[in-house]
């Protein structure tokens, strides 16, 4: 694991719950998954809902639920497509984005497709900017 990436999530835990309502953490997960592609991702994904979950004083399981199964999909969907394009970082992130925002309670359809594009159009700027050598 690169030396930047603990710090990076332990950034955008503390920026997510308790400043921004973006959904930093998901898309660090996101590309994280997608440009490393290793097993130790998954006990991540799962560490780090709970402690957005904990953030959110919310019921504890719902977003490491969420990010298992997210995580899960992508490496499931590595296997038959090349997941490393924009495009599917782009579709992936919305659609996953969507769910996040109905898990966590946003309950106006107009703002959830506007976050999910800003998030996907974010998500696709990290992986653009994100060095895998």
């Amino acid at each position: 694991m690169r030396l930047y990436i603990a710090p990076l999530f332990v950034v955008s835990l503390l920026l997510q719950g308790s400043l921004l309502s973006f959904p930093l953490v998901f898309v660090l997960l996101t590309n994280l998954a997608v440009k490393i592609k290793k097993n130790w991702i998954i006990p991540l994904a799962f560490v780090l809902g709970i402690i957005l979950d904990s953030l959110y004083l919310k019921t504890f399981g719902t977003t490491s639920i969420f990010f298992l199964l997210f995580v899960f999909a992508l490496f499931i969907y590595e296997r038959k497509f090349e997941i490393d394009t924009s495009f599917f970082i782009f579709v992936s992130s919305f659609l996953g984005s969507m769910i996040l925002f109905l898990i966590l309670g946003d309950n106006f359809a107009s703002n959830i497709l506007l976050k999910s594009f800003i998030t996907s159009t974010f998500a696709v700027f990290v992986s653009k900017i994100w060095h895998t050598s």
